[in-house]
């Protein structure tokens, strides 16, 4: 995901980006959820919503416990 969504080595892509980041945050990846937690939260490609956003980081955050 991160390749596609800066451009490094591949043609940007936002909505590859998103698929990427999706099925490795599926997957309980927590860089890929800490990622749309914040494309939820900022509105990268996606409508802002605050509560999608929460709920990637409170699933990272249960990680740490």
């Amino acid at each position: 995901g991160f390749l596609y969504a800066t451009g490094l080595g591949v043609n940007a892509s936002q909505p590859k980006a998103l698929v990427h980041y999706t099925f490795a945050a599926l997957s309980n990846d927590p860089w890929a959820q800490m990622a749309l937690g914040y494309r939820h939260f900022s509105g990268v490609t996606l409508v802002s919503d605050c509560e999608n956003a929460l709920n990637y980081y409170r699933s990272v955050a249960n990680k740490g416990k």
